[in-house]
């Protein structure tokens, strides 16, 4: 899909169907890269956790900002079923941080202190989003 029209378009709707009023979402062209689409999303539950999605031409992404944790995954050849399946991925993932689920670990580095790392397990195994590493399960 080439529009960021429509990516925005697909990610308000993947939200809406499988975060719903677990969060208050806000959906829009990033600014910083006009050509993506983002979501902001704020637990209506759990305070302080709030997290973004991005979809850009060639990554997807999903960051939870209050950990400062990431998970990234590079396709820069998708259609549109492709482009929702990840999203809905994403969301799923999304929509567990903002309940409260996942587990959070923090690990001791050898330059600097602890480093949180979040663990959040879907149907489609356990994601691991961390500031400089990541784990995606793929099928």
């Amino acid at each position: 899909m080439d529009s960021v029209a429509g990516k925005v378009a697909v990610l308000t709707q993947v939200l809406r169907e499988v975060v719903g009023d677990a969060a208050a979402a806000t959906c829009d062209v990033d600014h910083k890269w006009p050509d993506s689409a983002r979501a902001d999303l704020v637990s209506r539950d759990v305070p302080g956790r709030n997290v973004t999605i991005q979809a850009t031409p060639e990554w997807f992404d999903i960051r939870a900002n209050d950990l400062g944790v990431s998970a990234t995954i590079f396709d820069s050849d998708y259609d549109e079923a492709e482009l929702e399946d990840t999203i809905r991925e994403l969301a799923t993932v999304a929509r567990e941080y903002l309940a409260g689920g996942g587990h959070i670990e923090w690990r001791r580095h050898l330059l600097g202190g602890p480093r949180p790392r979040l663990k959040i397990q879907t149907g489609h195994g356990e994601w691991v989003l961390g500031r400089r590493t990541s784990h995606i399960p793929y099928p």
